[in-house]
């Protein structure tokens, strides 16, 4: 799914409830969204990423099993992706997206957190996520680990004290800028 955004650009909400045409295509329905709603993130990550094969290989068995423990945790994955489209979407400002938009991407990494377990996300991944949480900042993964998004809900001294926790922690971190989309 890296690939989808490499080729659009911009922000792109990926859908892929549609099984029939994910599994006929291999891909599922993309939608751009307004950049311009989307409330200031910052990424955190590590200078020793994670092998995303080595955390996604056991759940994406269990998936095919047919685990239900992995199917609900992916239903709720997708749910919330969802409720923040629709908050990115009905969105008054950048302030109230980001107070509302924070939990929801806690409650990703939650359900995810369920799914893989903490032996599969890795002591440096979660210590991502909790740094971000000590501060009041939402946060979740971007892709399989390595890396979080986080969201300030508070404003500039939550984020001064997002960059300074995780500076000190020894990860990097940097403001979201949005790559033009592609048309």
């Amino acid at each position: 799914m890296d690939r989808v955004i490499q080729v659009y650009g911009g922000c792109v909400h990926m859908n892929f409830r549609n099984a029939e045409k994910v599994k006929e295509t291999g891909i599922g329905e993309y939608e751009y969204v307004d950049a311009e709603k989307i409330p200031k993130l910052f990424v955190v990550w590590s200078q020793n990423p994670s092998n995303s094969g080595k955390i996604h290989q056991p759940v994406r068995q269990r998936w095919l099993s047919g685990d239900a423990e992995i199917i609900q945790g992916m239903q709720n994955a997708a749910d919330c992706a969802r409720e923040g489209l629709q908050i990115i979407q009905m969105s008054s400002g950048k302030e109230s997206c980001a107070i509302r938009l924070a939990p929801i991407l806690s409650a990703n990494f939650a359900a995810r957190r369920k799914m893989f377990t903490d032996a599969g996300l890795g002591d440096e991944n979660i210590r991502m996520i909790e740094l971000c949480q000590s501060v009041g900042a939402g946060a979740k993964f971007t892709g399989s680990g390595g890396a979080v998004v986080a969201c300030c809900p508070d404003g500039a001294e939550q984020e001064a004290r997002l960059k300074a926790v995780v500076a000190e922690a020894g990860f990097s971190v940097a403001e979201v800028e949005f790559a033009p989309r592609e048309l």
